[in-house]
Order: structure tokens, then sequence, then C-alpha cells
């Protein structure tokens, strides 16, 4: 239930000012009969206690969309601003980590049957699945039943993707991974455009100028309705794509560049050390999409680093900007790719990995 991720201290206030709603109501119309009755219900005092009332209707008015959004409203949003969506991202993020605090069923230290082999999957939002409500429908734990289509488990696929990771995280919790000597046979990395920023400082500069945009009145930071309406006319207004993506994309011609080629290069040496095949997935941003795509050079410097140094490589520009006609993204306010996306990217992937040697016999088949 929506209102169980709600928190108690907002309910409580909410319930407060419902009750205040519902007494001043009262209080006001019986003041208005009392001055009938006693017939001294002037011009002047009925059109006060009409605009006293018209107030009220209006805040009424405020409240019913208050309580529509508290009680229906229940999706995310590309940065995670609004209550709404961080309220989304409790239930659905929050609310499926594991004791790995990742956002999935089984941990590293589960055992994995006999024979069976583990692919690990790093990645950012897009690997963790924002906006998508169900893990059954992220692309990893479809990828994991097209794997194992047909027969008993062979292949188990465990997500290490969060809101947020950029290349040297993934790189970190790459090593960990090894160092522990937890079981891997397959490591793919879902790199996003944007996982270069952790080495351009640009990108800091530009969520400083975001978080002194972030409101204070508590009209705004402790609602639903009023929070969202102030986010969007944000969102409409911001120069967002004129101060990040520009510089974003410019960070590939510099030595960020080269920090996150050598950050691919130390996870590739490292897997092969262990005896663990490193593969390369690119996702593109889904804005854009199509021939004139802003990060098409940027994909190609990644490919091409991945084959100078034999790292098997699938970008899903080519698929996305195919399908951008189509409802790819989770909704009009979040940027991310939606359930039917997911399934795109599973089924890329799976013709992708099927003939693997490491992960033994080929799969029957894509689901539908």
């Amino acid at each position: 239930m929506i209102l169980f991720w709600t928190e108690p201290e907002y309910l409580l206030m909410l319930a407060g000012w419902l009750a205040g709603l519902a007494v001043s109501l009262v209080a006001l119309l019986r003041v208005r009969r009392r001055l009938r009755q006693r017939g001294v219900l002037t011009l002047g005092k009925s059109r006060g206690l009409g605009t006293i009332l018209a107030l009220w209707s209006a805040l009424a008015t405020l409240t019913a969309l208050e309580l529509f959004f508290v009680c229906f409203v229940d999706q995310s949003d590309a940065f995670n601003g609004t209550n709404v969506s961080k309220r989304w991202f409790r239930r659905y993020m929050d609310g499926q980590k594991n004791a790995d605090d990742f956002r999935d069923r089984r941990t590293l230290d589960d055992p994995v049957p006999p024979g069976t082999k583990r692919i690990i999957v790093f990645g950012d939002s897009y690997t963790a699945g924002h906006g998508i409500k169900r893990m059954d429908d992220r692309f990893t734990e479809r990828l994991e039943r097209l794997l194992n289509a047909g027969g008993p488990e062979r292949v188990q696929v465990y997500n290490m993707g969060w809101p947020g990771y950029e290349v040297s995280l993934v790189e970190a919790m790459l090593r960990a991974v090894l160092e522990h000597q937890k079981q891997v046979d397959v490591v793919i990395y879902c790199y996003m455009m944007n996982d270069i920023e952790g080495y351009d400082p640009r990108t800091e500069e530009f969520l400083k100028q975001v978080n002194s945009r972030q409101p204070t009145n508590p009209l705004i930071t402790r609602t639903y309705f009023l929070n969202w309406v102030y986010f969007r006319w944000q969102q409409l207004r911001t120069d967002a794509e004129t101060n990040y993506f520009p510089h974003l994309k410019d960070s590939y011609n510099t030595t960020a560049w080269l920090n996150v080629a050598a950050s691919l290069e130390r996870m590739r040496a490292r897997c092969e050390a262990a005896g663990v095949e490193f593969r390369l997935v690119l996702f593109p941003f889904m804005q854009d999409l199509g021939p004139d795509y802003p990060f098409r050079d940027a994909h190609a410097k990644l490919a091409a680093w991945a084959q100078e140094h034999n790292v098997p490589v699938l970008d899903m520009e080519p698929l996305l900007s195919a399908h951008r006609h189509e409802r790819i993204r989770v909704n009009a306010f979040d940027a991310h790719p939606n359930e039917y996306a997911n399934r795109l990217f599973a089924e890329a992937i799976y013709e992708w990995l099927k003939d693997d040697p490491r992960l033994g016999a080929t799969a029957q088949g894509p689901e539908r």
C-alpha cells in the first residue's frame, strides 16, 4: 500500500490539516446560520463570509489534489527530486535491497549450485532499474530466464547496479568482489555515458548549482502536490541541458577520458588475472536518439578501446535508436528505460552471450 511508504510525520500533519478544514467549515456555516437567524446578515457580512468560504474552497481543492498525489501517484522522475519520486525510490529501490545493499534477491554469499555459472552485472541506475517497480521486469532477471530457458538453472545473473555509480566506483566494487574470491565467471559492466563524470570536476560544480536551487519553503518541501508542481516548473525552465550535457560530451576529449580508459584497463586486467571474462555494454542517453544522437562519438571511442583490448562490447544505441518512436522511457519526466526497453536489452544481451563457452550449452530462445 502506497501510504505505508509515506512518512508518518507527514500523515499526522495531513490528518491535523484535514481536521482543521472540517472544523473551520462547520464553524463558518454555523456563524452564517446564526447571523441569518438573528437577521443581522448584512451585505457586507455576507460578502465577507463569502470571501472566507471561497478561500476555504480553494484550500479544500488544493487539499483534494494533495490527497490524490499522496494516495494514488506512484512514479519516479529522472533526478529523484520530487517527494513523489523519493517515496517511489524508498518503496521499490531501498525497499528491495538485499544484505549486500543491492537490489537483488540473492547475495554474493549465497551458495551457487554445482555446475551453475554466475554473471555479475555492474552499472548505474539503468542497471539497477530506476523507474521499474518489479525486479523481474529488469533486463538482468529477463536475461537469467532466457539463459536458463528449457532446462535446469545453469546461469545466475547477479545485479550490482545502483543510481549514481560511475566508473571509479564500479572499479572499486569489482576489485572487492575479486579480492574476496566470490564466484564469478563473467563480468558485464553496463557503461552509461555519464559514468565519466567521476573524473570531471565540472560535474560537481553543476550539481552544486542544482542543489543551490532546492526549495526551502515548507509548503513545497513537506507536500506532495505543490512539491511536484514546483519541480515540474523547474524542469521546464532549467538550463540543465545547456550546463550539463555539452560539458559531459566534451569530457571525452579531455584527460577525463584517459582516466576512464585507465580504469577500464585495470578492470580488464584484474578479471583476466582471476580467470574471469570481462565484457562491456554501452547504454545511451534516452534523449535525442537517432541520426543526431550527440554522444555517438563517445560510443565509438569506448567501442574502439574495447576492440583494441579484446573486450567483447555491445552498443545499445543502435537498438534504442531503431525503437525511438516507441514507448521506451519510464514516463514523461523519467528518461530511464522502461520495462519494454529492458526486454529489448535482455534479448540483445542474450544473443550476444548465448554461445559463450564459459556459460555452457546454448539456451533455447527469448521469451515473449
